[in-house]
């Protein structure tokens, strides 16, 4: 089943993992935050690329 979120979200994470470099904050944090996986994290970073 796929999971249907908001732009927004999806662009709040993405943002968050481009700037994890800086602030130090963990994938796994974030897609625990955002109840979100790890890999939809990456996969939608890649795709905003």
């Amino acid at each position: 089943m796929v999971k249907v979120v908001p732009d927004t979200l999806r662009d709040e994470a993405v943002q968050r993992m481009t700037a994890r470099k800086v602030t130090g904050e963990k994938v796994k944090d974030i897609a625990a935050d955002l109840n979100l996986s790890v890999g939809c994290l990456y996969k939608w970073v890649a795709d905003a690329k």
